[in-house]
């Protein structure tokens, strides 16, 4: 079993552009086909939104959002 974790810092955006590292992030995933995947700092995600754009990209059958730290 192959387990990624992955800290794709600030949520894969960066200052002037949303999801702007997504496609090399998604490249890098790809290559390394994990069996689970764990994004750290996934900022300002949502589930319904942000979480199931990158599953769908990725071609996920099963995903799920944990929120901590969000002070």
């Amino acid at each position: 079993m192959k387990i990624l974790l992955y800290n794709i810092y600030k949520g894969g955006n960066d200052e002037r552009k949303p999801r702007a590292r997504w496609p090399k992030i998604i490249r890098v995933i790809k290559k390394i086909n994990p069996d689970i995947i764990i994004i750290l700092e996934a900022w300002k995600w949502e589930k319904n939104r942000d979480l199931k754009t990158f599953a769908k990209k990725l071609k996920l059958k099963f995903f799920d959002i944990c929120v901590s730290n969000t002070k």
